[in-house]
């Protein structure tokens, strides 16, 4: 069986020049999934991290667009505590 090359370049960014490879295990019929694996990777391995979210990617499967994506980008709070020193403790 034949594996699917999986790419994306970001709104502004031309393809193939400066398309990202990446993985997915989605099939092409879950289009958005794939496009959050795209999202997922530019915030890890690419700028995404100083980048203006929402993103526009277009996803390639094998040379095909498969269309073009806004991404949001998504926040969990997270909380950390410690205890308060008073006095008559």
């Amino acid at each position: 069986m034949k594996m699917n090359k999986y790419e994306y370049i970001i709104s502004g960014d031309k393809y193939p020049n400066d398309a990202y490879e990446f993985e997915s295990w989605w099939h092409e019929y879950y289009k958005s999934y794939i496009a959050e694996d795209a999202a997922e990777d530019y915030y890890e391995y690419n700028d995404g991290r100083e980048s203006n979210w929402p993103i526009d990617f277009e996803i390639y499967i094998n040379g095909k667009s498969l269309g073009i994506f806004t991404v949001s980008l998504e926040s969990e709070p997270v909380f950390s505590a410690t205890k308060k020193v008073v006095n008559n403790e």
